[in-house]
């Protein structure tokens, strides 16, 4: 009886010696790490499996996530997990750009500045530039907070169509082409007129805001009138149908604006600042036949064209 016992007592711990490391496989955990690039994203315990992929839910911000793959650049799904993993996340970076007005496409006038936002992510060893058509008609400089471009519309109208560009020199990101539209003549640009004005002029002075013949003399008791009202198209085109609508004198007691003359009469010495507002028409591209002389006017005029023309003078009277 008693070995009987002692018999049946060896069979347990023998039976059991051979199971416990079954139950203790099943049972045994390992850790998977998420990786995007060096950076730890998440980590947890699994159970060691024969089925194992990766649950995780990428949502790293600018990204476009492909998958899970091992340090080899192979993807992770199904496989038998006997150990420690690390989990690296396939994904390529995105670029955002957006104009100053949260849109992707806006119009402009000629001479305003664009604040283009960019928004990349943050990896080291990229740096941000741009592509563009028509790379002359528009000065672009990157914002020293690197968020992002100014775009300064320096010349004639155009599409100008610009591109963000994240790159590491080897791997090229870009974003969405913007489209920007800019067509009609800035409103501190304005007219040319008053006798002495040369013919052709220094653009890139008007475009660049400065007082460039902006201060005129009036006689007193005496007037001079606007003459060749005109404006300019690029750096060759001059037409001769802007319209003034408005004219407006700091102190009137020093000049006046004749508008049946479309002249300004000193009245007494001084100096003041007067502002001319005006517009001018569209002209249909089909019908730019000889345009290209100067004494040529435009031979259509079509809507209203570009509005909210301004010219500041400031007027002596001597």
């Amino acid at each position: 009886m008693k070995k009987t016992f002692i018999r049946r007592i060896s069979c347990l711990i023998l039976a059991f010696t051979l199971v416990a490391p079954i139950f203790s496989g099943c049972a045994k955990e390992y850790t998977v790490n998420y990786y995007l690039g060096d950076k730890l994203l998440y980590s947890e315990q699994v159970k060691n499996s024969e089925a194992f992929t990766p649950t995780y839910e990428f949502s790293e911000e600018l990204y476009e996530f492909r998958g899970w793959v091992d340090q080899n650049g192979n993807p992770i799904e199904n496989i038998t997990l006997n150990g420690d993993l690390n989990v690296y996340a396939e994904a390529k970076p995105v670029v955002e750009v957006w104009c100053s007005n949260g849109d992707h496409v806006k119009s402009f006038d000629t001479g305003d500045t664009v604040f283009v936002e960019v928004k990349v992510p943050k990896i080291d060893g990229w740096y941000l530039t741009y592509e563009a058509n028509f790379p002359d008609k528009v000065q672009v400089t990157q914002r020293a907070s690197g968020k992002g471009f100014d775009l300064y519309l320096t010349s004639e109208g155009c599409t100008y169509r610009f591109k963000a560009v994240y790159t590491n020199g080897i791997e090229v990101v870009k974003s969405e082409e913007m489209i920007i539209y800019f067509e009609h003549w800035n409103k501190h640009l304005g007219f040319y007129f008053m006798p002495g004005e040369p013919t052709n002029y220094d653009t890139t002075a008007f475009y660049a805001n400065t007082n460039y013949y902006k201060e005129y003399t009036v006689p007193l008791n005496g007037q001079v009138k606007f003459e060749n009202l005109r404006i300019q198209f690029g750096p060759s085109l001059i037409y001769y149908d802007p319209e003034i609508e408005t004219v407006v004198i700091e102190d009137e007691s020093i000049v006046t604006y004749d508008k049946e003359e479309m002249a300004l009469k000193g009245l007494k010495a001084g100096t003041t600042k007067v502002t001319v507002y005006g517009k001018w028409f569209d002209i249909r591209w089909d019908t730019w036949t000889n345009v290209r002389e100067y004494e040529q006017p435009p031979m259509v005029k079509d809507g209203t064209g570009s509005a909210n023309l301004k010219r500041e003078m400031t007027i002596t009277v001597k």
